[in-house]
């Protein structure tokens, strides 16, 4: 399941997305290991800059998730992964 809300402005514009993934096992019905899981992101883009220049940038946090069984030295732990926290910026000339 995925919400979106995104507003225009005048020099740019923003979008917020929040994206929950479940991926299950048909036999068991347990969660599978390594699936996808809850991402956040925010995107704002600027188109006027000075020297026919515009900006973009991108802010995205994917949650932790269960590790496989085999990731776990104790075979009755439950470990998971680290949430990661991403950026990304880009300035482009416009023609």
């Amino acid at each position: 399941m995925t919400i979106a809300v995104q507003h225009n402005f005048s020099k740019g514009s923003l979008l917020a997305t929040f994206s929950k993934a479940d991926a299950r096992d048909l036999e068991s019905g347990l969660p599978t290991p390594e699936a996808p899981r809850t991402i956040s992101m925010c995107w704002v883009r600027s188109q006027q800059l000075p020297f026919h220049l515009q900006a973009k940038g991108e802010f995205r946090i994917y949650s932790a998730k269960p590790l496989a069984r085999a990731a776990c030295p104790d075979p009755n732990a439950e470990c998971y992964g680290v949430a990661v926290k991403e950026f990304r910026a880009a300035v482009v000339r416009r023609s």
